[in-house]
């Protein structure tokens, strides 16, 4: 645990191996892929906290740093990263709030424009993120006494940031029957995958058209 933790910590936003000319071939090297599959081998939260928090910020980091390129959001689709993320913010609302914001963080460069990705959270982690908004008022996120940087606060905002995000893709017309379905993946009317169908188009924070 400690050598993968060590790992983890070099990918970190500025770090060299995270410059776009690295960035391709740590996803064809299988980065991605390990980073994912420690979080499913070590995923008992209160025995691996620290090994969780690296490989996270890890996950955060790439994702970040490619800007949409690499195929790093269609590598983390193919994976199911996303409903690997939700699995363990949920996991963590109760435990680790530290572990809860990183999930959550992870998520945001991972969604971003990217609608195969925003229409998985849509399905499979709204509620959570509904969760947390109504907890937060309630003051119910719980703070952790171990890293006071993480509040309640922190985890609504990022919690927030992720609902912002998913706002463009939350209708999704159907294009065998012409319905519209709130989210999912599924066409509730006819069956028909919605995995595949064009949502509106995600807005770029600078509107550039290259950022897409």
């Amino acid at each position: 645990a400690w050598a993968r933790t060590t790992a983890a910590d070099v990918l970190e936003l500025g770090s060299a191996w995270l410059e776009h000319s690295n960035l391709e071939d740590l996803v064809v090297e299988g980065a991605i892929d390990a980073l994912f599959a420690t979080i499913v081998e070590y995923r008992d939260i209160v025995a691996h906290t620290t090994l969780l928090q690296a490989t996270l910020n890890a996950i955060y980091a790439c994702a970040q740093a490619s800007e949409g390129q690499h195929g790093i959001r269609e590598k983390v689709g193919e994976l199911r990263g996303v409903q690997t993320l939700v699995a363990v913010a949920r996991a963590a609302v109760d435990t680790a709030p530290a572990v809860l914001e990183c999930a959550l963080r992870a998520l945001v460069p991972i969604v971003q424009e990217y609608a195969p990705n925003c229409r998985t959270l849509m399905a499979v982690g709204l509620d959570l993120l509904l969760d947390i908004a109504e907890a937060s008022d309630t003051n119910d996120v719980p703070l952790d006494a171990n890293n006071p940087e993480t509040n309640d606060s922190a985890v609504r905002d990022v919690a927030a940031t992720l609902m912002r995000v998913l706002a463009p893709v939350n209708l999704i017309v159907c294009q065998n029957c012409a319905t519209t379905n709130r989210s999912g993946i599924v066409c509730v009317y006819c069956g028909h995958s919605l995995k595949n169908e064009v949502p509106p188009a995600l807005p770029s924070p600078d509107d550039s058209p290259s950022r897409r």
